[in-house]
């Protein structure tokens, strides 16, 4: 299961809003929806982002897709 977020931030780097699901390979799976959720969640207990994001660059960051993919995750 792929899942990809979409968030949106203030200047400061805290969320605008509630994370939206843009994207999900498998969507048919019965843990889809699970993924979905386990993925905004951990978008929302990460937030706020403003320590490491620079407020020069704010039009590059006011917008970002997390994708979830478990392939990826620890080293793999």
């Amino acid at each position: 299961l792929v899942v990809a977020v979409r968030i949106t931030l203030l200047p400061d780097g805290s969320l605008s809003g509630e994370p939206q699901m843009v994207g999900i390979k498998e969507a048919t799976n019965p843990l889809a929806q699970v993924a979905v959720e386990a993925a905004i969640r951990a978008v929302v207990q990460c937030a706020p982002f403003g320590d490491i994001l620079k407020p020069e660059n704010y039009a590059l960051w006011n917008q970002i897709d997390f994708v979830f993919d478990p392939r990826e995750m620890l080293g793999g």
